[in-house]
């Protein structure tokens, strides 16, 4: 089988697109629409695209038709197939291997979350000497977790780190990323702060929350150079208002780090080396002007690929004041999986600890309310 990771919207496309090959698009959701508008901008017609989702078979989506996974027996197993989804990628790269299709290419954000679980399975031995280590730990966070479900995806988490195996936690998955039902409750005078806020999509997400699109102010921080141009000009497009984004990382203190700068979500903060850029991190006690913010943070929203912690520890004061509900990625580092909710319980008492998966391996998100 040959995969590639393939980020389509970089300009020079990979030769097998250029090769006459027909090209399948597997994911008829946005990251496929998105990959088909790059296609074409390369004069490139997919034949079709392949979906699980039995609603979409037979529709015709910007004038490509639909078809199910069963109907792809039939088609040629040369040609490119890209796979888009972000969830159930192990899933579908195992169908397709399994129907003999030889050309497996993978939308950028598919490839991050792809490689992202491969990294979890090499890891496997240092992790289980890590769970050793933290065992009394594990089992005190697991203990304080506020309902059964939190404790079920607690121990699928620590169990996909130990042996690899995901299944357990992808049956536990949750559709509402950040705002779970019976846990997250969003009012008309709420103010949102962002951290890790990408491509403005998780800002225009919260405001379809809030009752009749109403908040008091939203924050947004975003250290990746590219990334933040286009967040920058999706609220500027969308012209809302009191909302403020910063090109700015969240971290313990004010300072420089080295980040390296991919434009999706496989960005991160690294040591210094020829790829990497030089941002500006910053506390949210700083940024927010903590004990006298001028607009109080109601919510709390952190996804900073492994830097959660140290933006926790530089959140004392804007957390001690104001108790803002919180949502924090849990699924960057295996160690986060306890640590995190270990903090929140130690230093907050007053706060109640859930846990809920939102892809089928990762994105487990700690919510304290």
């Amino acid at each position: 089988m040959h995969t590639v990771p393939l980020n389509i919207m970089q300009e020079t496309l990979h030769p097998l697109l250029t090769s006459g090959r027909d090209v399948i698009i597997y994911g008829a959701g946005y990251n496929g629409i998105d990959t088909l508008i790059q296609l074409r901008k390369h004069g490139i017609t997919p034949s079709c695209f392949c979906d699980a989702d039995a609603g979409k078979h037979g529709l015709d989506i910007c004038g490509v038709d639909v078809i199910g996974s069963n109907e792809l027996e039939s088609l040629n197993k040369n040609s490119a197939i890209i796979v888009t989804p972000q969830e159930c990628t192990i899933d579908i790269v195992t169908m397709l291997s399994n129907k003999r299709f030889n050309n497996i290419l993978f939308h950028s954000s598919a490839w991050a979350m792809l490689k992202q679980a491969e990294e979890t399975i090499k890891r496997i031995p240092l992790n289980q000497e890590l769970y050793k280590r933290n065992e009394q730990k594990v089992k005190l966070v697991f203990e304080h977790l506020c309902d059964q479900k939190s404790r079920d995806v607690f121990d699928a988490a620590v169990k996909y780190h130990l042996t690899g195996d995901y299944h357990q936690g992808a049956r536990l998955r949750d559709g509402d990323l950040y705002y779970p039902k019976g846990v997250i409750n969003i009012g008309e005078n709420e103010v949102y702060v962002d951290c890790g806020a990408y491509n403005g999509e998780t800002i225009a997400h919260f405001i379809s929350k809030t009752p009749d699109g109403s908040y008091r102010y939203i924050y947004g921080f975003e250290p990746d150079p590219m990334v933040f141009q286009m967040l920058n000009a999706y609220v500027s497009k969308r012209r809302w208002k009191d909302v403020r984004v910063e090109e700015v990382g969240i971290s313990a203190e004010r300072g420089k780090l080295h980040f390296i700068a991919s434009g999706d979500i496989s960005s991160h903060i690294t040591i210094e080396d020829d790829d990497s850029v030089e941002i500006t991190v910053s506390s949210l006690d700083n940024l927010l002007h903590a004990p006298n913010c001028p607009h109080p943070p109601t919510y709390i929203k952190m996804d900073i690929e492994g830097a959660e912690l140290d933006a926790l520890r530089g959140a004392t004061q804007t957390i001690q004041t104001f108790h803002p509900k919180l949502a924090v990625c849990l699924y960057h580092r295996f160690e986060d999986l306890w640590e995190i909710p270990y903090y929140i319980l130690s230093n907050y008492q007053n706060y109640s600890i859930y846990i809920r998966q939102h892809a089928e391996a990762l994105e487990q998100v700690l919510y304290a309310v």
